[in-house]
């Protein structure tokens, strides 16, 4: 990690005030730890990290030693065949912002010119003469900036999860999250839901869940 950002929160103090109809300030702390654990839970269950930062990733290919037929690209540290190689390079970390640099066996590369990004994926692809060829490469060195500013490129279904992720949490902080009922004649009953959170099948609950499944990264 190069620069990390300043906050990772998903949402602020105000608009979560806002949305609870609170205008005075008797849960404030609270509302701050809840922002802070409602956006980690949301971060978690996406794999991302979702704060504009700066980050430095490092690709080494798995050189091949030996005999074999046919050219090869490399130099005394190693060979691999020209067939090989790697199709694309996918970064870690998106949507990308920019790049500051891109450095290729210790040359550094041209974006437009030896290289393209598609910002919203990560996924970069080698150029030559403008034509797509396959990367080749002992060591890749990639600095890029990558994520949202919160709360100004975030989209909004994210903060939707998070406060609604918090609502969630607030409810259940001073109660029995699994408790459905109880009655007093007779003297008590108590019926308790079944699930994983307060009678939700899923967790994070499904509500949350089908906010964030477009932005939900499956490479762990």
């Amino acid at each position: 990690m190069v620069t990390p950002a300043d906050s990772q929160d998903l949402t602020i103090l105000a608009n979560v005030k806002a949305e609870l109809g609170i205008t005075d300030t008797d849960e404030d702390a609270n509302l701050e730890t809840w922002i802070d654990q409602s956006s980690a839970i949301v971060s978690d269950y996406c794999n991302r990290t979702f704060g504009l930062e700066t980050d430095l990733e490092t690709f080494r290919h798995r050189v091949q030693l030996g005999s074999y037929d046919g050219l090869y690209y490399g130099g005394t540290g190693g060979a691999f065949p020209l067939g090989g190689g790697v199709e694309k390079i996918v970064l870690r970390r998106m949507p990308v912002t920019g790049f500051t640099s891109v450095i290729e066996n210790g040359v550094e590369l041209i974006e437009d010119v030896d290289f393209e990004c598609d910002y919203a994926s990560g996924i970069m692809t080698r150029l030559c003469n403008d034509f797509e060829r396959r990367w080749y490469f002992r060591t890749l060195l990639v600095t890029y900036s990558a994520g949202y500013e919160l709360l100004g490129t975030l989209p909004i279904a994210i903060e939707r999860a998070t406060i609604t992720m918090l609502k969630y949490l607030r409810a259940n902080s001073t109660s029995d999250p699994f408790l459905m009922s109880e009655t007093l004649p007779g003297v008590r009953t108590v019926q308790y839901a079944v699930g994983k959170f307060g009678g939700q099948d899923t967790w994070p609950p499904q509500d949350v869940i089908n906010l964030l499944a477009p932005y939900k990264s499956w490479d762990v």
